[in-house]
């Protein structure tokens, strides 16, 4: 592949192994026409001018070329049913590296903004969601996109469909907020709850909480057997060690019980830091809570994703660098299922204030237990058919479709009954699609 542009940066050379889902040694940049000499292979010309020889022409409609968070306004087309950003005359008939670039770097959200009571960057604040395609993995279109005009210039080189780079693989993840929802949290964190339940005059709970506590019932959060029987791939967990405050309550990281959960767990299944609230410029608590995770698994713990999705960038992906994270799973919207950055497909973060590509690896996630029961409002039934729509959406760009639950969304109990119907559909259609992707 011979990539013809005028000006060479770190950003324009990460967007282009992106889109064509190489290596950078599969790549190959010029900047004079008069380089390109006998080559007679694949041309890219990302310059504002057609050149003679058989190329497909990207016309740059944005700055590529820069530094810091700065990037040209967005502007929004379509081409048929595909929804693009920075159209441009040319053969593709927008700047996919600028468009590309503008969703993965999120470059968005750090631009002033209102944020939620939280901080975080909301949905409908985003892009996708004001031109209406945060549903679709566009980034992954696009890559598809081009792939396919590659392909019809030069059919030898480009059958990526029927690679394993196309195929669709389902995941799923567990946050342990609060591994159990009555039993081992202290005396005074009990008594605390007896009180406030008396208080509230709400003595059902407080005579769940008694008979559970007198080991009469099981603890309804202590679903991990359950989860261990019906999820036949993979789990990755997600485990809260904070200190307690007033958003971070697990049990007390000191708890025997605890520990035994997460040494339970960790030879099947993957087992990950979520740093809590307190962590947030924080560098000393993140390090603090990631080393309690590691003292568990007796070895480095290098994943996480954060407790109520707190991202602020570029500092939150910065601090959990230095903290030794290598893989994040924060990519996703609190209020609103999608791809908040345009992809199902795992990506190397972009520091924008640094100007280049890091070795943190983002898993982004299309949908949230919590996303379709208290923010939208969705019966069990709506939600199924939500995670399906989604699933077949990733499944026809190929990717990875990360469902992203808790263990109390499995209790069976209050806001969720009927959820473990949820659960368990929506694994089983996943696998379903997963046999149709790899029979291509």
């Amino acid at each position: 592949m011979l990539v013809l542009t005028e000006t060479l940066s770190p950003r324009f050379i990460y967007i282009c192994n992106i889109l064509f889902r190489s290596a950078d040694d599969q790549i190959k940049f010029i900047r004079l026409e008069s380089d390109i000499g006998n080559y007679s292979r694949e041309i890219i010309n990302y310059t504002a001018k057609p050149i003679a020889r058989k190329s497909i022409h990207i016309r740059p409609a944005c700055d590529l070329w820069g530094s810091g968070c700065d990037f040209k306004e967005v502007e929004f087309s379509k081409i048929g049913d595909l929804p693009v950003l920075y159209p441009s005359e040319c053969d593709l008939g927008f700047d996919i590296f600028g468009a590309a670039f503008f969703m993965l770097s999120r470059i968005e959200e750090y631009q002033n903004f209102q944020p939620d009571h939280m901080g975080r960057f909301t949905a409908a604040q985003s892009v996708a969601f004001k031109f209406g395609f945060l549903k679709l993995p566009v980034v992954d279109l696009w890559g598809n996109f081009l792939l396919d005009r590659c392909a019809e210039l030069w059919p030898e080189k480009f059958q990526y469909k029927n690679s394993s780079l196309n195929r669709f693989i389902p995941r799923v993840s567990v946050d342990v907020d609060s591994a159990f929802a009555y039993r081992y949290k202290g005396l005074k964190r009990t008594l605390g709850g007896f009180a406030k339940d008396i208080v509230s005059f709400d003595w059902m709970n407080a005579w769940k909480r008694l008979i559970c506590i007198l080991r009469l019932t099981p603890d309804p959060y202590d679903t991990f057997n359950y989860i261990e029987r019906t999820e036949q791939i993979k789990v990755v967990y997600f485990f809260l060690l904070s200190d307690f405050g007033p958003y971070d309550k697990n049990v007390p990281h000191t708890s025997p019980n605890l520990k035994a959960l997460i040494k339970g767990l960790k030879n099947k299944n993957g087992i990950g830091s979520h740093p809590g609230v307190a962590t947030n410029g924080n560098l000393d608590k993140l390090k603090m809570e990631i080393n309690r995770v590691s003292e568990m698994l007796d070895k480095q713990c290098n994943i996480s994703r954060q407790h109520y999705l707190i991202l602020k960038f570029p500092e939150t992906y910065q601090n959990l660098i230095k903290a030794g994270i290598e893989g994040e799973f924060s990519m996703g919207y609190t209020d609103q299922v999608g791809f908040r950055a345009g992809t199902a497909r795992p990506f190397m973060w972009f520091d924008l204030e640094k100007n280049k590509v890091t070795n943190l690896r983002i898993y982004p996630y299309a949908a949230m237990d919590a996303t379709l029961n208290r923010y939208l409002k969705l019966t069990p039934d709506e939600a199924l058919e939500e995670i399906k729509s989604l699933m077949r959406t990733v499944e026809k760009s190929g990717g990875t479709y990360w469902s992203f639950w808790h263990n109390e969304s499995l209790s069976e109990t209050r806001e969720w009954k009927g959820w473990r119907r949820v659960w368990e559909e929506s694994h089983r259609y996943g696998a379903e699609l997963m046999r149709k992707s790899f029979k291509r």
